[in-house]
Parts: C-alpha cells; sequence; structure tokens
C-alpha cells in the first residue's frame, strides 16, 4: 500500500513506468525461453498504458523479438539487450545505441574460453551484440557449474578485448546467467534515452528491477528524475521500496489499474 500511496501521488499522465523483464515481470525458469506473462497480466500492461496515456516501458536484457513473443504483439517502447537497441515509440521502429562488435571474434574467444575450461552443461545464447552464459540447465550442482562459466564469461570478455580493434566489451553477473554485452550498454543509459524522448521529458520514472545490472537504473530514475525505484529482492541498494517477488510487482501494477479506474468491483487480474 505504501508503493500504490507513493505512485498514486504522481498523476497518472505523468508516470512512465520503466518495467525489467526477468525476475520482475516473470520468475525465473531453467529454460530461459520458457518464462511467459499471463493473459491477465499482459492486459494490466494494457490498461497501464491507457490509464498513463502511453507511460510504460520495458528496460530488458532480452532481445525485441522475445519481448514482442512474450507480450503477444503489445510492442511498448522499450530498451532491450540492456540497452543495445531501442524502440522510441509504441509499435514503431527500432534504433541501435551502440556500436557494433566483431560476432566472428567473439565467438573465436569464446570458442577458445570453452576449450580451457571444459565447462560441460554451459549454455551459450549468442546475440546480436554479445553472448550469455546460463549455467542453470545443467545435470551438474550450481556451486560446480557457477565457477566455470565465470571463467569462461570473464575469460571470453577479457580475450576479446585485448583483440578487438573497434567497441569494446564488458563482463555482467545476473541470475544463473553471466553476460557480455558492449561496454556502454546499460541500463542506466536507457533510462536517460528514454526519459530524453519529446514525449516523456515531463514524466516520472517508476524503475522497477531485481539485479544488480538494474542498480545504475534505479539510481538515475531516483537521484536524477526524481522518480521511484522498486527492487524485487536484495540485489538492489537503496531503492524507494523493495518486494519478495514479481508477484508483488504485479500486484502494484494490478492495484494501479485498479483504483485509476476508479470503479467498485473491479476485477483484478492478480492472484497471489
Amino acid at each position: 500500500q505504501e508503493i500504490s500511496r507513493a505512485i498514486d501521488a504522481i498523476p497518472p499522465e505523468q508516470r512512465l513506468y520503466m518495467l525489467d523483464f526477468d525476475g520482475t515481470l516473470v520468475g525465473f525458469n531453467k529454460d530461459p525461453k520458457k518464462v511467459k506473462l499471463t493473459d491477465g497480466e499482459i492486459d494490466n500492461l494494457r490498461r497501464l498504458y491507457d490509464l498513463t496515456e502511453g507511460g510504460v516501458t520495458i528496460i530488458t536484457g532480452r532481445d525485441e523479438a522475445f519481448i514482442d513473443e512474450a507480450l503477444k504483439g503489445f510492442r511498448l517502447p522499450a530498451s532491450f539487450e540492456h540497452g543495445v537497441y531501442l524502440r522510441k515509440k509504441f509499435n514503431g521502429a527500432t534504433v541501435q545505441c551502440t556500436g557494433d562488435i566483431d560476432l566472428d571474434l567473439l565467438d573465436q574467444c569464446i570458442e577458445e574460453s570453452y576449450g580451457i575450461h571444459h565447462p560441460y552443461g554451459l549454455r551459450i545464447e549468442k546475440k546480436s551484440h554479445g553472448a550469455a552464459f546460463h549455467f542453470n540447465g545443467s545435470n551438474y550442482p550450481k556451486d560446480t557449474m557457477e565457477p566455470l562459466a565465470h571463467a569462461v564469461a570473464f575469460s571470453t570478455s577479457r580475450s576479446y578485448n585485448e583483440r578487438a580493434s573497434g567497441e569494446k566489451v564488458k563482463f555482467v553477473a545476473g541470475h544463473l546467467v553471466f553476460e557480455i554485452n558492449p561496454l556502454n550498454a546499460t541500463k542506466e543509459q536507457a533510462v536517460r534515452d528514454i526519459m530524453a524522448l519529446e514525449r516523456f521529458k515531463n514524466r516520472k520514472p517508476i524503475y522497477a528491477g531485481d539485479q544488480p545490472a538494474d542498480q545504475g537504473a534505479v539510481d538515475t530514475a531516483i537521484h536524477e528524475y526524481g522518480g521511484l525505484g522498486i527492487a524485487r529482492g536484495t540485489s538492489i541498494h537503496n531503492p524507494t521500496f523493495r518486494v519478495e517477488s514479481h508477484i508483488h510487482i504485479q500486484g502494484v501494477i494490478a492495484m494501479n489499474v485498479c483504483e485509476g479506474q476508479r470503479t467498485k468491483g473491479c476485477a483484478l487480474n492478480y492472484a497471489l
């Protein structure tokens, strides 16, 4: 209720929800491709979008195709792959915000690092501007796979940066995954890129996230734009509010939709 009161203090047309996906809107799954939103949760996002006159965005490490499928074609303004790509408006085109990396060189560095450490069971997700090293789907224990995945991802990023002539990369730790992203691709910058759009300039950001990669975005929303930061779990320091589960994030969305409609007996597409 404290979260809802803080959000209610911001007029709906001045709110700008910035929502991480994995761990924030949905829970985690051993197979990252299998996470999904319910029809009711998507409907609540649609209703929230209408209530705020377009003030809902997604900021995620996922790629555009996955998010569009997860939202069943509800193509919100969004930042993808930790800020590499930006969709500036609803159902709009996506623009690239970072430089290109050498994917052939990255593949070579991955193969070399993989051969050195032999992390059997490690799943490598190749992206348009990087890679993700998932260690949660292996038959081996997490305590065994995590340091191996860390070693492969870290040595890959170091090897790439020693040999690349252009855009550099960085090593990022996530939940059950280590990622390699362009050096200047951050969710913090994604917040700034979205806030710089004309339609959002006078809005207050309400950022919700759950991972260390969301820390800068939360800090930016709060301290640079006077907004709110909602953390799921304990990985983010000094948010405005903290909740235990993605279910609570969905509850906040549902409650704000309901209160915004000011209708008795408003049906919530949300269940604890």
